[in-house]
């Protein structure tokens, strides 16, 4: 699965659906939020506890469909990788967090391009 979704739309849609989530799931795959990215243009977040879900969707571009189930992660959240974002933007870089779903890392992807050019 391949797809860029902005980063407010995407904290909304799985800020949303994990308000569902259990501490203590029946099943570990039920411990994180379905991405489904299958139905065109948009990201669907899906969770499941067999008494409670939540199903919501935010608009992606999709270049490679597929589903994936979002690991649980770190407490934090992507906040280290926010506020590092958050300092190479103040330097000028053009920089964007993405998830690795294969290793459950954010990372942050930064274009210098823009910052040389200014200089």
């Amino acid at each position: 699965m391949r797809l860029t979704v902005d980063h407010a739309d995407i904290a909304a849609a799985v800020g949303y659906a994990a308000r569902t989530l259990s501490s203590r799931p029946a099943a570990p795959v039920l411990a994180g939020p379905l991405l489904d990215a299958t139905g065109g243009e948009r990201l669907r977040v899906r969770v499941f506890d067999y008494g409670v879900s939540a199903d919501t969707v935010a608009s992606a571009a999709v270049t490679k469909p597929g589903r994936a189930v979002a690991p649980a992660g770190h407490a934090r959240g992507s906040w280290p990788a926010d506020e590092y974002a958050t300092g190479q933007r103040a330097k000028g870089a053009d920089a964007r967090v993405v998830m690795d779903l294969a290793t459950d890392q954010f990372l942050v992807i930064t274009d210098t391009t823009a910052q040389e050019t200014a200089r």
